[in-house]
């Protein structure tokens, strides 16, 4: 999965604001960089100092040649990466799902990543580094504490990040280092987070989360929560509930096939109405 990641052409690469003649190589660089990753389904992206990592005790040793004073970034997505990921399968011609690795999701995230990384070296000779949430070793990057010090999401009473537009349907990919000045993160578009989303709420979702620990229906409001896939097993259907209990964001809700997949790991759901042969 190595040869067709979703870059689109320069004429391609717009944004909400046209990218003007004048505006200075960093700053368009960056912005084609986050266009990057936003045509590949990577639409949450929030900048921050590399420096507030260690006042939130949050440090990375791949983050360690970089200084305090240059350019962080949180990378994440919405709904949007389900169909740009599946339309990446498409391109890649996979005829079965046996052609596929044990995380094909992982894989091509990180490929996406890399590759805007590469192209932003290239472009402007910005080094980057990328700490992916899936990666382990040599130890685990705490991305939800991260994700709230930079403003992109808070931690909710059942300790799923919430944003404050998607709720909980979000998922956090990276913490990429740049060797830009954290000034530069001007030009990155990413939405104030506001008041914190929990505010004010009856933590329906710390209900949600005891019933999915104890392995029983807890009253969580379920009749105003739309209903499971038909085919999700009923384990993971009280883990759905957790993220479905929280009232932001309920528009943004994964499509049946990213639910299916992220709770079940039912890889046919990777192809929507597109079925490769076996």
């Amino acid at each position: 999965m190595s040869d067709s990641l979703p870059l689109p052409p320069s004429a391609e690469r717009t944004s909400e604001r046209p990218l003007g003649q004048s505006e200075e190589p960093l700053a368009r660089g960056l912005r084609l960089f986050q266009e990057t990753l936003r045509h590949g389904g990577l639409d949450l992206v929030q900048p921050f100092a590399l420096g507030d990592l260690a006042e939130a005790k949050t440090e990375h040793p791949r983050f360690s040649s970089y200084r305090p004073t240059q350019l962080g970034l949180v990378v994440g997505n919405t709904r949007a990466l389900w169909p740009a990921f599946q339309k990446h399968l498409r391109g890649l011609g996979v005829r079965s799902t046996d052609e596929l690795g044990p995380d094909p999701l992982d894989i091509y995230v990180e490929e996406l990543v890399q590759s805007a990384l590469s192209e932003l070296e290239e472009g402007l000779s910005i080094r980057g580094s990328a700490v992916f949430s899936h990666d382990l070793l040599p130890v685990p990057v705490p991305i939800q504490r991260v994700a709230e010090m930079a403003g992109l999401a808070r931690i909710g009473p059942a300790h799923l990040s919430v944003h404050s537009k998607y709720g909980t349907w979000i998922a956090l990919r990276a913490v990429i280092a740049l060797s830009a000045p954290a000034s530069a993160g001007w030009c990155i578009e990413a939405e104030p987070s506001g008041a914190h989303p929990c505010e004010g709420c009856d933590a329906p979702c710390r209900r949600a989360l005891s019933g999915a620990l104890l392995h029983r229906d807890r009253d969580v409001g379920r009749a105003s929560m739309p209903p499971p896939p038909k085919s999700l097993s009923e384990k993971q259907k009280r883990w759905l509930r957790v993220r479905d209990a929280c009232p932001v964001g309920r528009a943004h809700r994964y499509s049946e096939g990213q639910i299916l997949y992220h709770y079940d790991r039912q890889r046919d759901a990777l192809f929507g109405d597109w079925k490769p042969r076996r």
